[in-house]
């Protein structure tokens, strides 16, 4: 006979009043509470997420800009290029034309393409595009203003300063009589102990580059005339009846030899490149050039600052015995092919 089964016992609950009270208030509450906190941090971690998704990214000023005026992506990305998009495209440039073996693929490089071909041929008869001259790893970008970058003009320069050639440093030694002031040196000790002989000159070059339909293009005339110091030597062998052309500024200057008289002035040219390379040259106030030069003028009247344009112009040497320097022709404001057209200045003069 089986044995019945032991009935279950239940177990006594605690009365609710009895029990333990909980921090915080009821129950229902305490339920509650792990989703406020998880909400509290998910906000906190918002933030965090966006900068781990969109790293780099900052509400600037320009952003803030954009949104208000509403720019286009074609324009956005056109900022962008003006701003240094442009500069990996103008070092392959340089870097090709400075490798280049021949004037055919130099000129390919260049604003006027084939047209620069003959010129290119004269001036590399007497110099050669040596790479570690100027090499193209030590040209530096420059900001221009927007009224040269939305027409597609950039720059960039080369400058280094003046060096002593210490492979050719071996200065004679003077005698001490000489040395402590006791006789004067002669002259060829003056001569072979100059520290001149052994310093190389500086070298600043401009590179403007323009975009075209086919990429950036090298504004070779300026880039040769600032790396060779053409209007320089231009200036120091005058021949008779030899002409040149030369992207310049211009503005009023005084003449200290005397020559500016009643009805001339004298208007200085100066490479963009070398402050101190620069040609004086008296022009007649009632002649056409003098009239177009006149709102350079300054020394009649009272300005605040002497006015400086940039022009392109050709300067002549006379036929004389001893020639004289003069301005041929103002081919135009600006640098011709880089942003100046020819005879642009007609405009300006109402013809």
């Amino acid at each position: 006979m089986t044995e019945p089964a032991p009935e279950k016992v239940a177990r006594p609950q605690a009365p609710q009043e009895d029990l333990p009270e909980r921090v915080g208030g009821s129950p229902s509450k305490l339920k509650k509470l792990p989703f406020i906190v998880l909400g509290v941090i998910f906000v906190a971690l918002i933030p965090a997420v966006f900068k781990i998704l969109l790293p780099g990214r900052k509400a600037t000023d320009a952003d803030q800009k954009v949104a208000r005026e509403g720019l286009t992506f074609a324009e956005r990305q056109d900022n962008a290029y003006r701003s240094s998009g442009w500069i990996p495209e103008a070092e392959e440039v340089l870097q090709k034309f400075v490798a280049a073996e021949s004037i055919e693929e130099r000129a390919a490089l260049t604003i006027r393409g084939k047209q620069n071909e003959s010129e290119m041929a004269a001036i590399y008869q007497d110099f050669d595009e040596i790479e570690h001259r100027t090499p193209v790893s030590v040209f530096s970008p420059v900001s221009l203003g927007d009224q040269d970058t939305k027409r597609g003009i950039f720059l960039m320069t080369y400058s280094r300063p003046e060096q002593f050639a210490i492979r050719n440093f071996f200065r004679p030694i003077p005698p001490l009589r000489v040395k402590y002031g006791l006789e004067e040196p002669n002259g060829l000790l003056l001569t072979e102990a100059s520290v001149n002989n052994f310093v190389d000159e500086s070298v600043k070059v401009m590179a403007f580059f323009r975009k075209t339909p086919d990429g950036l293009k090298l504004d070779w005339q300026t880039y040769a005339q600032t790396k060779y110091r053409l209007l320089n030597r231009f200036i120091a062998n005058p021949e008779p009846r030899k002409r040149g052309i030369f992207r310049v500024f211009v503005q009023e200057d005084v003449d200290l030899d005397g020559r500016d008289v009643a009805g001339t002035s004298v208007y200085r040219f100066t490479d963009p490149a070398y402050q101190l390379d620069y040609a004086k040259v008296l022009i007649r106030d009632e002649s056409e050039l003098g009239k177009v030069l006149a709102p350079l003028k300054w020394r009649t009247r009272v300005v605040r600052k002497a006015p400086v344009r940039n022009a392109t112009v050709s300067l002549v040497w006379s036929d004389d015995p001893e020639p004289e320097l003069q301005m041929g022709e103002l081919i135009c404001w600006e640098f011709l092919g880089l942003g100046g057209e020819r005879d642009n200045w007609k405009a300006e003069a109402g013809e």
